[in-house]
């Protein structure tokens, strides 16, 4: 790991963000695909109210590793601060559908449920294609979720009745 990005963790342990952010900017113009140093930055960000800023860094750490449930559960964080509650809530469901026992995401679900049904603020178009790329991961993570059947038969000296009924199969289509 990058010296600077190891500085900016101790930085962060000792409760001096300034000095922790500035280190992980300076990181991650050398090495803007690091999906630590931009999950570093999405909390750094959020602790900042530069949530639109830190759902760019974190969508960088979901490419990397989509099933890391601490970036879903800030990505879900950084949409509900934007005020785009649905999805907000369904990266906290997906958090817990990886960790199900995960009381941040737990805490944050609840508090939106708590809401009732409220619209989502309207997007800004500086984030527009970034929202459609969290929409496209939610919906890549459900499909890959869907459940699978594979199927076995062990036949022994079948070959004659699968012909025969090959043929009968032919005859009525």
């Amino acid at each position: 790991m990058n010296s600077k990005i190891l500085e900016a963790i101790k930085s962060m342990s000792n409760n001096n963000f300034d000095k922790a952010y500035s280190l992980l900017k300076e990181a991650y113009i050398n090495n803007p695909k690091n999906p630590n140093l931009n999950f570093y930055l999405a909390n750094l960000c959020l602790r900042y109210n530069e949530f639109k800023n830190g759902l760019k860094h974190i969508i960088i750490s979901l490419k990397n590793n989509p099933d890391n449930e601490d970036y879903n559960n800030i990505a879900g964080i950084l949409l509900y601060k934007l005020g785009i509650y649905s999805l907000s809530k369904k990266f906290f469901e997906k958090t817990l559908d990886l960790v199900p026992n995960h009381e941040g995401a737990f805490t944050s679900l609840k508090a939106i449920e708590d809401l009732g049904y409220i619209e989502d603020s309207d997007i800004d178009n500086d984030i527009e294609e970034v929202i459609k790329e969290f929409n496209k991961m939610f919906i890549d993570f459900r499909y890959s979720k869907l459940p699978t059947l594979s199927v076995c038969i062990i036949a022994k000296n079948e070959e004659k009745t699968y012909r025969k009924s090959n043929k009968e199969c032919k005859k009525h289509s």
